[in-house]
């Protein structure tokens, strides 16, 4: 635990905050920032991102996009700017959080299953995409998904370039 004292030294330095779908802890940037990632060290703006913790809706949020650039990428060739919504279907009931929620409902139950039976999530197709374990990995240990963090596809305006 961090004495309250020492907190503003550390939010100076480093991109410090609660849950990546609000990359920001104190207050919205005044400015858009850019992400970028040098020698394996994230930066949003010009400071280091202190640890990524992918909670639950930001492992969904990064599950939307590895599914919209897989098939993007496979059925058009390149990736798609699709601007995601905010994954929080109780805060934002639009048609895609509907959507990835039944798809979600749909799918999760049988990757359970494949997992308890031993099955390999990389066998799998599209429906790896929902596997937090997988998400959280191929983000965190292989750096895939960083361009999420792009006004292209986040959420929320005027976060990033």
């Amino acid at each position: 635990m961090l004495p309250k004292a020492g907190l503003g030294e550390l939010i100076e330095k480093y991109a410090v905050f609660v849950n990546p779908i609000y990359p920001y802890i104190k207050r919205h940037p005044e400015v858009p920032q850019n992400f970028r990632t040098v020698d394996g060290i994230d930066y949003i703006g010009d400071k280091e991102v202190l640890f990524w913790h992918l909670q639950n809706n930001a492992a969904d949020y990064l599950s939307r996009f590895f599914v919209l650039q897989n098939y993007g990428q496979s059925w058009w060739g390149e990736y798609l700017p699709v601007k995601l919504d905010l994954p929080f279907l109780q805060l934002r009931p639009s048609a895609e959080n509907f959507a990835f929620q039944a798809l979600r409902d749909y799918i999760v139950p049988k990757l359970n299953q494949h997992v308890r039976e031993g099955g390999d999530l990389e066998a799998l197709g599209f429906e790896k995409f929902f596997s937090r374990s997988w998400v959280s990995e191929r983000f965190i240990l292989d750096k895939m998904g960083r361009g999420i963090f792009s006004s292209a596809y986040w959420w929320e305006e005027n976060i990033f370039v």
